[in-house]
C-alpha cells in the first residue's frame, strides 16, 4: 500500500502548483454543475482531468526505465496505481456528476472523461501520435458548420462511446508498451547543454531522454550542425587573441549552444509557420484582440529563462573542468564571466518578444501595429532583465522556480497591459517615455542587485540531489 500510494502521489509531490491547479478545477466544475445543474460545466473537469494525466505522464515517464521495471512486482504495483486513479478521476466526477444532473448521456460521459485521461497521459509520455487529434481539432475550427452538425449526430449515436474507449485503448497501448519494454536507453544529451534550450519537456530535467518526432529531430541536427561551427570559431579566435571577449564568447558557445543568431532566426521561422497554420485554421471561429495576443507573445518570449536556473543546477559538475581549463585568478572573475555571458539571453528574449509581437500583429492585421510592437519591446525589456534576476539568484527547487516562473510571466503581463494602456492614453512618444521610466529602472536594477549577489558567492561543483 505504501509503494501503490507514493507512485499515486508522485506527480504532487513533484509539481504541487499544477496538482494545485488540478484540483481547483475539479472544484470548480463540480460547483458550477451544482450551481447551475445543467452539463457544460463538465467540461471544465474533462480540462482538469486532462490537465492532471499530463503531470502524471511526465513523472511517469521518469519512472519507467529499465531499472525500475526490474523492481519487484512493480508492474503489478503500476496496474493498481492506474485503476485507482481511474477511479479517483473518472469514476468518481462521473458518480459525481449523474448525482447532480441526472443519468443523461452517462456512456457518454465516461468514454469522454476517459479519453482526455489516456490524451493527457499520452502527451505527457511523448506520445506523437496524439498530435493527429490536435490537426482533428484544427480542421474542425476551419469548418465549424460542418464539425456542429458532426458533432450533434455523434452525440446521439450509440456508437460513440464505443468509438472513444476504442481510441483511448488503442492511445493507451500505443504510449505505455514502448515505455515497459527492457531495452537499452538512448544516450543521454551532455549537461553542458543543459540551459541550451527553453522548449523542452520536463522530463527532461531528471535527464530522460528527450524524445524527438521527425522535425525534431531535423532540426536539432541542424542547431548541432550550427553550434559546432560556431565553436570551431569561437575556439579560433581564442587561440590568436585570448582576450576577455574572447573567452566570453567561448564561453557563450559552450553554455548557450542553441542561442546563436542563426538557430534564433530558423526557431523564429518555425514558430512563424506553426502559427499562420493554426491562425488560418481557427480565424473563422475566434476572434484575437491583438493586445492580448501581444501579452502572449511576451510572455512567451521570457520563458526561455526558465532554464537558467534548472541548467545552472544541472551544469555544475562539468563546471569543475570549465573553471580548471580557464583559471581564473579569482573566483569572483569566473562568476562575473558566467553572469555576462548569461546576459547574452536578455537580448535573445527580446528578438524573440518583438519577433512574435510583429508575427500577431501581421496575421491579425493590427492597425495599430507601432504600439504593438513598442509595447512589446518596452515590457519585454523590464520582464526579461527580471526574469533573468529572478532565475540567477532564486531557489533550487523544482517548486521553488515553478513559483518563480509563475510570478515572472504574471508581473510580466501586467508590465505589458500597463505599458499598452500608457502608449494608447498618452501616445508613443509621451507613453513610451513614461513606460521606459517604470520599467527599465527596475528591469536594469533587479539585474544589478542579483549579478551582485552571484559574484558574491562561490562557484559549485557538487552533484546535485
Amino acid at each position: 500500500m505504501k509503494a501503490t500510494w507514493q507512485l499515486l502521489s508522485a506527480p504532487a509531490r513533484r509539481m504541487p502548483v499544477g496538482t494545485a491547479l488540478v484540483g481547483l478545477l475539479y472544484l470548480a466544475g463540480f460547483v458550477l454543475a451544482a450551481w447551475l445543474h445543467i452539463a457544460p460545466p463538465l467540461g471544465i473537469t474533462v480540462a482538469a482531468c486532462w490537465l492532471w494525466h499530463i503531470l502524471a505522464g511526465v513523472t511517469g515517464r521518469s519512472l519507467l526505465r529499465p531499472e525500475t521495471l526490474l523492481l519487484p512486482r512493480f508492474r503489478w504495483q503500476l496496474a493498481l496505481v492506474g485503476l485507482v486513479d481511474g477511479l479517483l478521476t473518472v469514476v468518481l466526477p462521473l458518480a459525481a456528476f449523474v448525482a447532480l444532473i441526472g443519468p443523461a448521456h452517462l456512456l457518454l460521459i465516461f468514454s469522454g472523461l476517459a479519453l482526455a485521461a489516456v490524451l493527457g497521459l499520452a502527451s505527457g509520455l511523448g506520445l506523437r501520435a496524439v498530435f493527429v487529434f490536435w490537426v482533428v481539432a484544427l480542421i474542425a475550427g476551419w469548418m465549424p458548420q460542418f464539425s456542429t452538425a458532426l458533432a450533434m449526430a455523434a452525440l446521439h449515436s450509440p456508437l460513440t462511446p464505443i468509438l472513444l474507449l476504442l481510441a483511448a485503448g488503442l492511445l493507451l497501448n500505443m504510449a505505455l508498451r514502448p515505455l515497459l519494454t527492457l531495452r537499452d536507453r538512448a544516450e543521454d544529451e551532455s549537461p553542458m547543454q543543459a540551459i541550451a534550450d527553453g522548449r523542452k519537456p520536463l522530463a527532461a530535467a531528471d535527464g530522460t531522454p528527450q524524445q524527438r518526432g521527425f522535425v525534431g529531430k531535423r532540426l536539432s541536427s541542424l542547431f548541432d550542425s550550427i553550434a559546432q561551427q560556431a565553436l570551431a570559431r569561437a575556439l579560433t579566435r581564442f587561440r590568436r587573441q585570448p582576450s576577455g571577449g574572447a573567452r566570453r564568447q567561448l564561453l557563450r558557445t559552450l553554455l548557450l549552444p542553441h542561442d546563436n543568431p542563426s538557430t534564433v532566426v530558423i526557431r523564429l521561422v518555425w514558430v512563424a509557420l506553426v502559427a499562420a497554420l493554426y491562425f488560418f485554421a481557427t480565424h473563422a471561429t475566434q476572434r484575437w484582440h491583438a493586445g492580448y495576443v501581444g501579452a502572449w507573445a511576451v510572455v512567451l518570449g521570457i520563458t526561455r529563462f526558465s532554464a537558467v536556473g534548472q541548467g545552472m543546477v544541472r551544469m555544475r559538475p562539468n563546471l569543475a573542468d570549465l573553471y580548471l581549463t580557464l583559471a581564473p585568478q579569482r573566483k569572483a572573475d569566473f562568476q562575473r564571466d558566467m553572469a555576462d555571458v548569461l546576459l547574452w539571453l536578455v537580448g535573445v528574449a527580446l528578438f524573440n518578444c518583438v519577433a512574435y509581437a510583429a508575427l500577431a500583429g501581421v496575421l491579425l492585421h493590427e492597425h495599430d501595429f507601432p504600439r504593438l510592437l513598442l509595447a512589446a519591446l518596452i515590457a519585454g525589456i523590464g520582464g526579461a532583465f527580471g526574469a533573468l534576476a529572478a532565475h540567477l539568484v532564486g531557489p533550487e527547487s523544482t517548486t521553488g522556480r515553478g513559483l518563480v516562473q509563475i510570478f515572472v510571466m504574471a508581473a510580466t503581463a501586467g508590465v505589458y497591459a500597463l505599458v499598452y494602456w500608457l502608449l494608447g492614453r498618452f501616445g508613443l512618444w509621451i507613453g513610451g517615455a513614461a513606460s521606459l521610466a517604470l520599467t527599465l529602472p527596475f528591469g536594469i536594477g533587479a539585474w544589478q542587485a542579483a549579478r551582485t549577489e552571484y559574484l558574491k558567492r562561490d562557484p559549485r561543483f557538487d552533484v546535485p540531489l
